[in-house]
């Protein structure tokens, strides 16, 4: 993985983009939302807020709203992933109000799937299924792709929660590519892992799910990230829990 470039462009281009005026800013306001993407993804979740909210009210102001969805799903997760989620679902919502508006296909399922996982975070299992299931009937007239890829983890998670751990298992392997999760992108791989791997917990599958764990680790190794890593160690100590070693499961989980 090239997180350390990655963290290196990122500091370039954050100096470039804080430095320039708004005015300045408007003639390429897509460099403060690909800023705020990388910043998510690189787990700066407090920068990409910052840089989220600049690209959408320079964007607001100067009528350039075909790159609202991308702006506003990094806003949304990233003040989902640092507890806010009052905002974030109050975010999201207005994004699926107005791909629904504007008739914006991916945009729609991109918001409705976010939404989603922001309810499965609230304990709003029947509104997550909700989302969920229009995100994936709306991802099929995408014809396939990470849009509805991430619509089909989100719809796998409220399955497993809802007690449907098989076809839970199966929809997210069969988004994926397998038991390994090869089409999905290694940056956000170890989360994925996680979840199959309480999938196959839920199941009795403990070796399977040892399996699912292990890559989990591969990936945040090759990452670097706290995030990986939180995810790696969440499915390790499943599995400690689940084959009766708790004092190791507890190491990890405060790990």
């Amino acid at each position: 993985a090239a997180v350390p470039a990655a963290r290196e462009h990122r500091d370039e281009a954050a100096s470039l983009v804080d430095g320039m005026p708004d005015d300045a800013l408007a003639r390429r306001v897509d460099a403060a939302v690909h800023l705020a993407g990388a910043e998510h993804y690189l787990d700066r979740l407090d920068d990409s807020i910052r840089h989220a909210r600049r690209a959408l009210a320079i964007g607001s102001v100067t009528g350039q709203g075909r790159l609202f969805p991308l702006a506003v799903a990094y806003l949304g997760t990233s003040l989902a992933r640092c507890g806010d989620l009052a905002e974030s679902a109050q975010v999201l919502d207005a994004a699926v109000e107005a791909a629904r508006l504007s008739d914006n296909l991916q945009a729609l399922v991109s918001g409705l799937t976010n939404r989603s996982a922001i309810a499965l975070a609230a304990g709003d299992l029947e509104e997550a299924s909700a989302a969920a299931q229009e995100a994936v009937e709306s991802a099929r007239r995408l014809g396939g792709g990470p849009v509805a890829a991430f619509a089909a983890v989100v719809h796998a998670e409220g399955l497993l929660l809802t007690g449907e751990a098989e076809r839970a298992v199966a929809v997210l392997q069969d988004a994926a590519g397998g038991p390994d999760l090869p089409r999905t992108p290694l940056v956000v791989r170890a989360s994925r892992l996680e979840l199959l791997t309480r999938g196959h917990l839920a199941l009795g599958r403990i070796e399977d799910a040892r399996s699912a764990a292990e890559g989990a680790r591969t990936c945040a190794a090759a990452l670097g990230l706290p995030l990986a890593a939180a995810a790696a160690d969440r499915a390790g100590a499943a599995v400690l829990l689940a084959a009766g070693e708790p004092a190791a499961a507890a190491e990890l989980a405060v790990r």
